[in-house]
C-alpha cells in the first residue's frame, strides 16, 4: 500500500516553534506536500527565510510571530488564521523548551517557563485547534512532538522538569483521545517520541561533557522526525487501535517511538505477535517493513481480506488486554 497525504494537499497546517530544528523540518516537508502551513514562533525572520526558500514548491508557508507562553497570543494566533487563512485541519505541537537544573538548588521560574511552553501552550493550542476543526466539522489531526524521555526517566542529570513535562505530554495524548472518542469525533491524536536530535542544544552546548555526550551519541536529524510526522500523516482515515498483552505492550498508530531502541523491541517480540488472532479467529499476518526514517520499523497487520492497520511499537505497559487471548478492537 501506497502511504500518501494527498488529501490534506491545500489544507492549513499549524506548526508551532516552526523557527528552527524540528519545528522548520516538519514545516518544510508538509509545504512540499503541498499544504498551507503556518508557523508559529517568536524569532519570525527565521521563519520568513524558509518562506523565500520554499516560494516554488506547490504548497505555503505563512510566518507568524508570537510568544507562545503568553494564552492570549496563541488565541489571537488561531483567531487570525481562521480569519485570513482558513480553519485548521493539522496542529503541531512542536514548541517546547528544556532547562538545565536540579531539583536540590534549581530555579523556580526556570522551573515554571519550562512547564508552561511544554505543557500548558501544547494544552492551550490544541484546544484552539481543535475549536477549528469541531466548527468546520473537520476530521482533522492532532500531533505532538514528545520526547523518549516522555517514557522512561533520563540518566542524565538535569533533565528532571523537562522529563516530567514530556510524561505529562504522554498522559495528555492519551486522555485527549479518550475525551474525543467520548464525544464521537473522529479528530486523530499522535504523540511522536524522538531520542536524541541534532539541535542547537546539541550542537551549541555551552557543557563540554554534555557536548561530547551529544557528539558520541547516536543521534537523529530534524528530518527524521518531519518523516514520523507525515507517516502519522499518511495514515488511512479508517485505522483502528487494539489492545495487547501486557508482556508485549500497547500497539497503537497514534504512539510513534523513533528512538533507536525501537529495533530492537521489534526483532524481540516479532514473534510473540505470530501467536495472536485475527477477527476471523485466523493467526495474524505481520510483517516488519521499514519506514522512509531508519529509526523506525512499521508493523502491518492484515485483519481481513479488505483492510489493512497500521501499528507503531510503543512500550507502554498500561491499557493492556487482560483477557490475553485474543486482541480486543477498542
Amino acid at each position: 500500500m501506497v502511504l500518501s497525504i494527498e488529501r490534506f494537499v491545500g489544507k492549513v497546517a499549524v506548526v508551532t516553534g516552526a523557527s528552527a530544528g524540528i519545528g522548520a523540518a516538519i514545516a518544510t516537508q508538509l509545504v512540499e506536500n503541498g499544504l498551507i502551513v503556518i508557523g508559529i514562533a517568536r524569532r519570525i525572520e527565521l521563519i520568513e527565510q524558509k518562506v523565500a526558500e520554499l516560494c516554488e514548491h506547490k504548497g505555503k508557508l505563512y510566518a507568524y510571530k508570537a510568544d507562545l507562553s503568553k494564552e492570549e497570543e496563541i488565541v489571537e494566533a488561531f483567531k487570525w488564521i481562521e480569519e485570513n487563512v482558513g480553519p485548521v485541519h493539522i496542529l503541531v505541537n512542536n514548541a517546547g523548551s528544556s532547562k538545565d537544573t536540579t531539583l536540590y538548588d534549581g530555579d523556580t521560574n526556570a522551573w515554571r517557563s519550562v512547564l508552561d511552553l511544554n505543557i500548558l501552550t501544547l494544552c492551550i493550542a490544541t484546544r484552539e485547534a481543535i475549536k477549528s476543526m469541531r466548527n468546520n466539522d473537520i476530521n482533522g489531526h492532532i500531533i505532538h512532538i514528545n520526547s523518549i524521555f516522555g517514557h522512561r526517566v533520563p540518566t542524565l542529570v538535569g533533565l528532571n522538569i523537562y522529563s516530567a513535562s514530556k510524561f505529562a505530554v504522554t498522559a495528555l495524548t492519551e486522555t485527549l483521545r479518550q475525551e474525543l472518542n467520548s464525544i464521537g469525533s473522529k479528530i486523530k491524536v499522535t504523540s511522536v517520541s524522538p531520542g536524541l536530535v541534532q539541535s542547537e542544544l546539541t550542537t551549541q552546548n555551552p557543557d563540554p561533557d554534555k557536548r561530547a555526550y551529544y557528539e558520541s551519541a547516536p543521534i537523529l536529524r530534524p528530518e527524521d522526525i518531519a518523516d514520523g510526522v507525515v507517516y502519522a500523516l499518511s495514515t488511512p482515515e479508517d485505522v483502528q487501535k487494539l489492545k495487547r498483552r501486557a508482556h508485549f505492550a500497547n500497539v497503537v498508530i497514534d504512539q510513534i517511538d523513533l528512538h533507536m531502541q525501537v529495533q530492537n523491541r521489534v526483532q524481540k517480540h516479532e514473534t510473540q505477535l505470530h501467536g495472536k488472532v485475527n477477527q476471523k479467529g485466523e493467526p495474524d499476518k505481520v510483517q516488519v517493513v521499514e519506514n522512509k526514517s531508519p529509526v523506525a520499523k512499521i508493523f502491518i497487520k492484515d485483519l481481513n481480506a479488505e483492510k489493512k492497520v497500521f501499528f507503531v511499537a510503543e512500550n507502554r505497559q498500561e491499557n493492556y488486554n487482560h483477557e490475553g487471548e485474543k486482541a480486543q478492537e477498542i
